[in-house]
């Protein structure tokens, strides 16, 4: 026996035309191993340790799996709500081969929202330049007031701005109150 941690993504309850029992497909990320996604299926009379837990579970719940291995199957045998045993440590995961690898690391979401900002701000920097012949750290410096501009900050690395001194002056003029 083996234990794997799942998050469900999704799962359909059906009952087949004619029949009394149920059957679930399960679409799951296997924490396990690289959060790759997988699917079971259940059917209620043959798993009932496990039916009622999964039955109830929503999108984004976690469990361990125990299962066997019955031929060329693994067959599910319990299962526990949440993170439980070795594979639950943040830090690696088992990849099946005997090696470990980085979990996934979840980023705050003010954090992920900063670093959406700034990769944008010097997308958007990157592609007001590409015409104009200035160095890396110009464009940065850019990007910065980009980044500045959106959470109306006062800019704070404002040095002699190369890219007004490199534009014809009617489009300065169109620049108006723009950050550059």
């Amino acid at each position: 026996m083996s234990d794997i941690q799942i998050e469900i993504v999704t799962k359909t309850i059906t009952q087949p035309e004619g029949k009394k029992y149920k059957q679930m497909e399960v679409i799951y990320k296997n924490l396990s191993f690289q959060g790759k996604v997988e699917n079971k299926k259940i059917i209620d009379f043959y798993a009932k340790e496990i039916w009622p837990a999964l039955e109830d579970a929503k999108q984004g719940a976690v469990f361990t799996i125990s299962r066997a291995k019955e031929g060329e199957y693994w067959t599910w045998k319990g299962i526990t709500a949440g993170a439980v045993g070795k594979s639950s440590s943040p830090a690696t995961q088992s990849t099946g081969s005997g090696t470990s690898s980085a979990a996934r690391t979840y980023v705050a979401d003010d954090v992920k929202q900063d670093m959406i900002i700034r990769q944008s701000s010097l997308a958007s920097a990157v592609n007001f330049c590409k015409d104009k012949e200035l160095k890396h750290d110009d464009v940065l410096i850019i990007a910065s007031q980009f980044v500045e501009f959106v959470y109306n900050k006062p800019f704070t690395n404002v040095k002699p701005n190369p890219v007004k001194a490199a534009l014809p002056a009617d489009l300065d003029d169109d620049l108006g109150d723009l950050p550059i």
